[in-house]
């Protein structure tokens, strides 16, 4: 039974905050063995991405290294989540992200794996659909209008994506949008009512439900996608992340959400358990099913602390990351050449000649440099 943190003192508050990051960081070491020797046993292996080999030096060097290492942080962490009663505190909504992202995200790895091509799961999915949307005029002008802006973005995504077996990147980005709006119904009529927004040195603004979830929806698939296009070098994912969690956690506790806290808390010792296997050489990739999940509950996070918006600020990595992405593939097409040497831009940097370890320490100081902004910009009333 874990106790409510926020009866304790501050001593103790704090006290409790490191021992569940603590408990994270060891609960989390305990499977890691297992998981990568299951993983290396169903020889789950990296086999590498054909543009990124050909174009940047010492890039085979992880092709054989075990993916979906993920599992080392979902794992404890769904099991945490009932052991400190979160699904009683936080309701039901992180946990639905948290599940259903990593099983997205497993799927994703397993198709990509396999060599093969999404196309048979969507055209299982498509056969349900289609009839519904074809059944008569009204049912198809209706279905067309309302997925006008989506198809928008989804050409969009499709744009910036490279060629991958896994599923197709429109796919992914519409069963994302699913969890994530699912998720946040549940939240929005289980536990918080979604119908505020905070405005940084502004407060909060009112605004309809429908609209705060339908954004909300996207800025979970933003960040989940940002944290996946992240996952590229060696160590550069588990840093990020445990800087990230941490400053959110934090933010969380002096705002007095004490189970967000917890949950970010632990979720930052998970990632230094994940650290530990991912430094150069790697023994592990976090891959989909780690990154999926992790990005949208870290936007999620952000809409129960009602912070949102700080989000971009305390994940300025990821930001700039799916940014980088988004403008490559903007530009090439309306100006046919291409904005950075490669996108995301982590790969621009490697193609400039920095070492893996320059830019995964320097994105560290960034994550720190703009998180500790990030947490004072959203304390400033």
């Amino acid at each position: 039974m874990f106790i409510n943190e926020f009866q304790l003192t501050l001593t103790n508050q704090v006290t409790y905050l490191i021992g569940v990051a603590v408990f994270g960081l060891f609960s989390s070491f305990i499977f890691a063995p297992f998981i990568i020797g299951l993983l290396y046993k169903l020889k789950f292996k990296q086999i590498g991405k054909q543009e990124v080999d050909a174009l940047i030096k010492n890039r085979q060097e992880s092709i054989g290294t075990p993916v979906m290492g993920g599992l080392i942080i979902i794992i404890p962490l769904i099991i945490f989540y009932y052991l400190a009663h979160l699904h009683v505190r936080l309701g039901y909504g992180p946990l639905i992200v948290i599940v259903c992202g990593a099983l997205l995200g497993f799927l994703n790895d397993y198709i990509d794996l396999k060599g093969k091509h999404s196309d048979n799961v969507e055209a299982h999915v498509y056969s349900k659909v289609n009839p519904l949307i074809y059944r008569n005029f009204t049912t198809w002008l209706l279905f067309k209008y309302f997925t006008a802006p989506f198809n928008f973005i989804l050409n969009i995504v499709n744009s910036v994506s490279s060629y991958t077996t896994g599923l197709k990147a429109s796919f992914k980005f519409l069963l994302q949008f699913i969890i994530s709006l699912g998720a946040l119904i549940v939240v929005h009529f289980t536990f918080l009512p979604l119908d505020k927004i905070w405005i940084p040195f502004w407060g909060d603004l009112i605004l309809h439900p429908a609209l705060l979830i339908g954004f909300y929806a996207l800025v979970m698939v933003a960040f989940s996608n940002a944290f996946n296009v992240t996952d590229g070098l060696d160590a550069i994912s588990p840093g990020n992340h445990l800087i990230s969690y941490f400053l959110l956690g934090i933010l969380a506790w002096i705002l007095g959400y004490g189970s967000v806290a917890v949950l970010s808390f632990f979720i930052a010792g998970a990632e230094l358990t994940f650290y530990y296997f991912n430094v150069p050489p790697a023994r592990v990739e976090m891959s989909d099913v780690g990154t999926l999940p992790l990005g949208m509950l870290f936007a999620l996070l952000f809409i129960l602390i009602n912070r949102v918006l700080i989000s971009p600020i305390i994940g300025i990595v990821f930001f700039v990351e799916v940014l980088s992405s988004l403008l490559q593939g903007l530009y090439a097409k309306i100006f046919k050449r291409k904005l950075f040497k490669m996108a995301p831009i982590h790969h621009h940097f490697e193609l400039l000649g920095w070492s893996r370890e320059k830019i995964v320490m320097r994105s560290y100081f960034i994550s720190l440099a703009f998180g500790l902004l990030g947490v004072l910009i959203a304390l400033v009333l």
